[in-house]
């Protein structure tokens, strides 16, 4: 939808008499009725009683999610949108909300979320915009908007919405959430990336936002190591939208590649497939951390290596999935050779 605007401009306003706010919403509504095609209004039991955010006691303020959307419909579906599973639901639930009630502005803030949880940031902004243009002082549009603007690494336009939401609502969660994770992006904050841990490692705070500070603390190289781990093995310990598959693999990479420590990757995946057998890609790196340890033994099959290469084989009936991953990886193809023969006994004789 990145040039709707303009084919809009050119094409369908003259020729239906509509303002682009009008038929950017129609457009919205479309996206949304199709997801609606996809979920049943019923939905999961789950997701119709969804847990309601609750304010949360941090650093002597007690932290709010969205307090200006006191709607409870609005407030279930915001919470439908923090869980993968119940998005589909939220967007119909939505739908049917906006039919309902198409005077009420916030239901914007909740569009704009499912734009942006759907990979289209562009449309999100324009939709919040245009809102905070007749309602300048609906907080929860300035936080998403913030968040949407961190998320592209335009720190001062992120600095800009998060102030104008925390000068009107200071304990608003997620003004306070982007504003630790903007000042640990932009300076590099050891102080902001230890509160983003603290919120990681805090089961009063929600999957959602557990999960944000993580993110933020993960990608920032530049923080110690010891600091990115703690917030790698603190996604393992509740559920959230990203998979536990997705999250053991997180450190177990972290940990191969970062920490250049097969052996604990080998623990913490052996871990996951106990009650995960059928997951791919943690068996494929089980496999190189056999390989990489194989590989300090000796760069070719050897008899001292041979029982580690056999752990690596024996993880899988075809190979392709192994030999693929070491393909697409320059650092790991020197691994294929140990894949390639069997062990020599130099001292053996034929």
């Amino acid at each position: 939808m990145g040039d709707f605007h303009g084919l809009a401009k050119r094409w369908f306003l003259p020729r239906l008499g509509l303002s682009p706010r009008v038929l950017l919403r129609w457009t919205l509504l479309f996206i949304v009725a199709c997801a609606q095609l996809r979920s049943p209004q019923s939905g999961p039991v789950a997701c119709n009683n969804p847990k309601l955010s609750v304010p949360v006691q941090f650093h002597g303020k007690k932290l709010q999610e969205a307090p200006d959307l006191t709607t409870p419909e609005l407030l279930i579906i915001n919470a439908q949108l923090n869980r993968f599973e119940c998005q589909d639901t939220a967007a119909s639930r939505l739908t049917a909300y906006h039919r309902d009630h198409p005077e009420d502005y916030r239901s914007n803030f909740l569009l704009a979320r499912i734009l942006s949880l759907h990979a289209n940031p562009t449309g999100a902004q324009r939709v919040l915009r245009e809102t905070l243009q007749d309602h300048p002082e609906f907080v929860s549009a300035s936080v998403l908007l913030g968040l949407i603007t961190l998320d592209q690494s335009d720190y001062r336009g992120a600095q800009v919405a998060l102030v104008q939401a925390l000068q009107l609502s200071p304990t608003d969660l997620w003004a306070n959430l982007a504003s630790l994770a903007l000042a640990a992006r932009e300076n590099i904050s050891l102080d902001a990336a230890k509160q983003l841990l603290e919120i990681a490692k805090d089961d009063k705070f929600d999957g959602f936002a557990r999960e944000y500070a993580i993110a933020t603390i993960t990608r920032l190289n530049e923080l110690p190591r010891s600091m990115r781990e703690e917030a790698y093995r603190a996604a393992l310990g509740f559920v959230s939208i990203t998979p536990l598959a997705t999250k053991t693999e997180d450190l177990a990479e972290f940990l191969i590649e970062e920490r250049k420590d097969p052996a604990q990757a080998r623990r913490v995946l052996k871990k996951f497939l106990t009650t995960s057998p059928d997951a791919e890609y943690a068996k494929v790196l089980l496999a190189e951390t056999y390989l990489l340890e194989a590989e300090a033994i000796s760069p070719t099959p050897k008899n001292a290596n041979a029982a580690l290469i056999a752990e690596a084989k024996a993880l899988f009936g075809n190979m392709s999935p192994l030999t693929r991953h070491l393909s697409v990886r320059p650092k790991l193809t020197r691994l294929q050779s140990l894949l390639a023969h069997a062990p020599i006994d130099a001292a053996s004789k034929d």
